[in-house]
């Protein structure tokens, strides 16, 4: 049987690849707003107020193999000294900092 390449799942995964960068565009603006004073722009926690609070590197082998209901669970509810933002942020402004998030683990 020979297989014919039609296009359409590179034509999708193109697309997937365009959303999750739109999405992680847009995350970085409420990240910005919301994490960078603890997380710092490079996510490694680096600012006088990570160090006081001892935050987690976001660049991490451990933040990062983390699934993503994961993520967006701490994001949500708070971890340890992290508040939660599920009161001044929804679902879909929590999943965008969590894609956000992922473009760490490309920052080494």
């Amino acid at each position: 049987m020979k297989i014919r390449h039609t296009g359409f799942l590179s034509l999708a995964a193109v697309s997937l690849l365009s959303t999750q960068r739109g999405e992680a565009a847009t995350g970085k603006g409420i990240f910005d707003e919301k994490c960078m004073t603890c997380h710092g722009e490079n996510g490694r926690g680096q600012t006088p107020a990570g160090k006081a609070l001892n935050v987690k590197n976001l660049n991490s082998k451990e933040v990062q193999k983390e699934s993503d209901a994961e993520l967006i669970a701490a994001i949500k509810k708070g971890k340890g000294k992290m508040p939660a933002f599920e009161a001044g942020l929804g679902d879909p402004d929590i999943q965008l900092v969590a894609a956000y998030v992922r473009t760490f683990a490309k920052k080494k």
